[in-house]
């Protein structure tokens, strides 16, 4: 039993248009070329903060009644006395 000799492929020429591909290419190298103007920026930055603030929110309201160890240590001691 041998070794089968397979060949070689040949790369294919590493040019991209702008915008166009948004991937690794097979090389493993980053080809990610999506272009947002300014105002697609802000458009995006302003609904990730939106949302960040939305959750954070949630949690918060969720977490009002919380109290530390510590805090949960000393009521329970006042109310064994």
């Amino acid at each position: 039993m041998g070794l089968h000799d397979f060949p070689v492929p040949k790369f294919k020429e590493k040019y991209i248009e702008a915008g166009t591909d948004t991937r690794n290419d097979y090389t493993g190298w980053n080809v990610s070329t999506q272009n947002l103007n300014k105002f697609e920026r802000t458009k995006l930055l302003n609904s990730e903060t939106e949302y960040a603030m939305r959750k954070t929110q949630m949690m918060a309201s969720k977490l009002s009644d919380y109290k530390n160890p510590t805090e949960k240590t000393s009521i329970l001691n006042e109310t064994l006395r």
